[in-house]
């Protein structure tokens, strides 16, 4: 057998994806259609082995990831003034941010910085502060579940040395008032970075089309940074964001350099050395590929099937979308039970048995759907169809005292758990069967 059949054997097409997937039924992180998945992967393959460590060896690889941020800046409101880098997801975009914060802080003299975000905010700044030895206050969201903008100025103090905002929040789709926030930024001396690693390759083009008013991104004055997935919305190959800054001496503080290796000089731009070259073509050729049309077309079509969703879902009894529709349900849309009689992660479980790859939230215990165009236009009459049936046979159910058995009592149990280090001891646990064979 050559290697080749050996790989063909190991991994025939059924055991690379689910049925779930295959169906249009899970969401999975993946955005693009077929027809763009194909093109970025032709490129990926062309740049199979090429490294962004080496410039002078792969420069075109150079060139594409410099275009890939300066397109970056023209969807998301850059000037002359701003600049950016591309990394291998949100978590370093993230990362890299606020490691120009604490430096620029400790130039201040600020040996243990905070920051200060909406408890909506991804875990990714979490990772980031714990592993830089930073403080994140976290600020609880108001009842409209954005950003509560009064209590976060209150949060600020002489150690604070930036605010974050989301567009949009990644539990509730909902986007922050970053207007506002950025008005506190720049009165209160701090930065502002907008995570719009969800939303940045969405909200502009829903934003062209008159779905959202507000402006979020580095149009608005104090705005200092914000990072944006382009393997999201962007419908590149998995590993592409960016980070982008107002002014370049931002950017330098994420800079490495190291100058008295014996192995040579030594430069990255973020927390990578070696990149590869494959990501960078296969992002730049969905970025030509695809066009602000392109762009405008995808994100139209994902949105209305998450309008669709929100109307089908209000004419359901019980029933309730987390959020005011101007400000939520932007590339998702999370919604719980009004009703204790209809417990909604028992309307999980029944949606699950009907082949649905959902997601359950906590603190509110809700449901959470996403949408992207390799879904299609008929998702949402599909999803709200089998929704009505599983809120139906929930509804009998506890009507006829049955117990139902499914992943219901997990998460209930996981959200109302006073002891989080319980909880934390079963996600430790559940990383550590990943790796077992």
């Amino acid at each position: 057998m050559t290697p080749h059949q050996c790989i063909c054997h190991c991994f025939p097409p059924s055991h690379t994806v689910g049925q779930a997937f295959d169906d249009k039924k899970a969401f999975g992180g993946i955005y693009a259609d077929d027809a763009l998945a194909h093109l970025t992967t032709e490129a990926y393959a062309v740049f199979a082995e090429s490294n962004g460590l080496y410039p002078g060896v792969f420069p075109a690889v150079r060139k594409f990831e410099a275009e890939v941020v300066q397109m970056s800046m023209s969807v998301l409101g850059g000037d002359k003034e701003c600049c950016g880098v591309m990394t291998s997801g949100g978590t370093e975009s993230i990362f890299l941010a606020m490691k120009s914060y604490r430096s620029e802080a400790r130039e201040k003299g600020i040996e243990h910085a905070e920051i200060v975000a909406p408890s909506s905010v991804h875990p990714a700044f979490d990772k980031a502060c714990d592993i830089l030895g930073m403080k994140l206050k976290k600020v609880e969201v108001g009842s409209d579940l954005r950003a509560h903008v009064k209590n976060m100025k209150k949060a600020i103090t002489a150690r604070t040395i930036a605010l974050v905002g989301s567009a949009p929040s990644f539990p509730h789709g909902v986007l922050d008032p970053i207007a506002m926030l950025a008005e506190i930024a720049k009165a209160s001396g701090v930065g502002l970075h907008v995570d719009a690693c969800y939303g940045g390759f969405l909200l502009p083009f829903l934003r062209k089309e008159g779905r959202i008013r507000e402006d979020f991104d580095l149009r608005v004055s104090g705005v200092t940074s914000i990072s944006a997935d382009l393997h999201k919305y962007g419908m590149a190959p998995k590993g592409s964001s960016v980070l982008l800054w107002r002014g370049r001496e931002r950017r330098r503080r994420h800079f490495f350099v190291c100058t008295d290796w014996s192995g040579g000089l030594y430069a990255s731009p973020g927390f990578r050395g070696s990149h590869p070259g494959g990501v960078v073509a296969g992002t730049w050729a969905a970025m030509v590929g695809t066009g602000r049309e392109g762009y405008t077309r995808a994100a139209m079509v994902a949105q209305q099937s998450l309008d669709d969703i929100r109307q089908y879902i209000e004419g359901i009894d019980g029933l309730e979308v987390l959020g005011e529709k101007e400000h939520s349900s932007l590339g998702v849309l999370a919604f719980n039970s009004v009703h204790p009689s209809l417990p909604i992660l028992e309307v999980a479980d029944e949606m699950e048995k009907k082949g649905w790859a959902v997601t359950r939230l906590q603190r509110p215990a809700c449901m959470q759907v996403q949408a992207a165009l390799r879904q299609g236009s008929t998702f949402a009459s599909a999803f709200a169809a089998d929704l009505k049936v599983a809120v139906e046979v929930v509804k009998k159910n506890k009507k006829e005292g049955k117990q139902e058995e499914g992943l219901a009592g997990i998460y209930g149990l996981a959200g109302t758990l006073p002891d989080r280090q319980t909880v934390g001891d079963i996600l430790y646990s559940y990383l550590d069967s990943l790796y077992k064979l």
